[in-house]
């Protein structure tokens, strides 16, 4: 146990990222199923001071962030949407939701201790989505001393985190790729009727580089590359198609029904 004004071992901070990655990525998996497209994540117990605790409890960092992006951040809200969206841990208050809701920072904190379970914050969130002034309470609760008992906050998180290793805050890259994928596929399968748009070859063209350049960014993201493929030739080829009737292409339902399969 640390007391103030004593520094705090790296390797003992090295841990508790790591673990506290594992809980964040339990988090994250839970949100991405649901249907919340993760934006930002970050992880940090270095460079906090930990020993000292301040005076003004604002000045005080949280260690862990899941942030959304703006154009998502503006669905949320209850249909008056937020300018910007974020989950946040700190280690002596634990979760919060905060954002820019109808030009007010607003910040709600969960107050359930630090280590609630996955379900149990993203219940949270989502109802702070819908209607962040219901969700949560206004004031924070300080639940620990910065410093003190680090090894117990430890064992905290490995408890709500599972028993095992599974790559922590890294294999969010991995979760935000199939629930993409799975999000995408079911929705193409659930729903094939036709609609009229104008789309001009300019923007297929367009929609093709963003699918070469973005989704194929990373080498493990080739299924979803895959899907976008499909969908993007099942346009270009209905855009080629001349007479009234336009032949509904179905290489994305098949690809989709390959995916859920």
């Amino acid at each position: 146990m640390t007391t103030d004004g004593e520094s705090v071992d790296p390797k003992l901070l090295s841990t508790l990222e790591k673990t506290f990655g594992e809980y964040l990525a339990d988090v994250a998996e839970l949100l991405l199923t649901a249907g919340y497209p993760i934006g930002t994540v970050l992880v940090s117990f270095h460079g906090i001071e930990w020993t000292e605790t301040p005076k003004d409890l604002s000045d005080i960092l949280d260690e862990g962030r899941l942030v959304f992006p703006f154009d998502v951040a503006r669905r949320f809200g209850g249909g008056k949407g937020f300018e910007d969206l974020g989950l946040y841990w700190s280690a002596i208050s634990g979760w919060n939701v905060a954002g820019t809701f109808e030009g007010t920072e607003t910040t709600r904190w969960m107050n359930a201790g630090l280590t609630p379970s996955p379900k149990a914050v993203v219940e949270f969130f989502t109802e702070a989505s819908t209607d962040v002034l219901a969700a949560g309470y206004p004031d924070r609760r300080l639940y620990r001393r910065p410093g003190r008992d680090l090894p117990g906050l430890v064992k905290q998180l490995q408890a709500v985190a599972g028993l095992e290793y599974r790559g922590g805050k890294h294999r969010i890259r991995d979760l935000r790729m199939n629930a993409c994928l799975d999000h995408a596929s079911r929705a193409i399968l659930a729903d094939d009727t036709r609609t009229q748009i104008t789309v001009t070859g300019g923007e297929l063209k367009a929609l093709q580089h963003l699918v070469d350049y973005y989704v194929a960014r990373e080498l493990g993201e080739d299924r979803l590359r895959g899907l976008a493929i499909s969908l993007v030739r099942d346009f270009q080829v209905r855009a080629a198609t001349k007479g009234a009737a336009v032949p509904l292409q179905a290489n994305a339902q098949a690809y989709a029904r390959r995916v859920q399969g």
